[in-house]
């Protein structure tokens, strides 16, 4: 039994999807590091980017790594997504982390 060409394309979407969502959540935590010591509000701007971008591709990720177990095929693009959203979120949270504990003496 043949498949259709649509059908094809719309199942690996998701994964796709969550790879460009991850990709971009990388490029603003780039954009994070470099603005952190010039400018702190933008900076904080492009750290919750990297967040939510990276939950997002996250989420996308799982979705679409059930639907591809489902029909048997590869998991392979929304794997990637999912390691690099996390990989994503975990530096950014982190570097957040470790500035608020090495700056807690700020507020005394």
């Amino acid at each position: 039994m043949q498949k259709d060409n649509s059908m094809l394309k719309s199942d690996i979407l998701l994964g796709i999807i969550a790879l460009i969502a991850s990709v971009l959540a990388g490029a603003s935590l780039i954009i994070y590091f470099y603005t952190f010591n010039t400018d702190l509000f933008v900076a904080i701007f492009f750290g919750m980017a990297t967040f939510y971008l990276g939950a997002f591709a996250m989420a996308l990720s799982l979705i679409g790594m059930n639907i591809e177990k489902k029909k048997n095929s590869s998991i392979l693009i929304p794997r990637i997504g999912f390691i690099l959203g996390v990989i994503n979120v975990t530096i950014v949270m982190g570097h957040y982390f470790v500035f608020a504990l090495s700056n807690m003496h700020l507020g005394k």
